[in-house]
């Protein structure tokens, strides 16, 4: 499960919309696209908007990775999670 919306397994892509003080992230079931030229959203899975944390320690590397219960994403001052189970 991803937050609260059960995910089957498989393989997808993952799309964020970056804003100010949001990301919306967003999985697709589309694994194949390569950016969002052939974007369809009626093969989302999962989408939220997230909250943003900026922080004061720059991470010059783009970083997705499971920690504990979340997904979490870090990159130059940025970070955000999303809880994480596997029922």
């Amino acid at each position: 499960m991803i937050d609260s919306t059960r995910i089957s397994k498989g393989t997808y892509s993952i799309f964020t919309i970056p804003d100010a003080k949001t990301w919306i992230v967003i999985l697709n079931k589309d694994s194949d696209q390569w950016g969002s030229t052939y974007y369809q959203d009626s093969l989302d899975v999962f989408r939220k908007r997230v909250k943003i944390k900026r922080t004061r320690e720059l991470k010059e590397e783009m970083k997705l990775h499971v920690h504990n219960d979340s997904l979490k994403f870090e990159w130059e001052f940025i970070k955000w999670g999303i809880a994480i189970s596997n029922p």
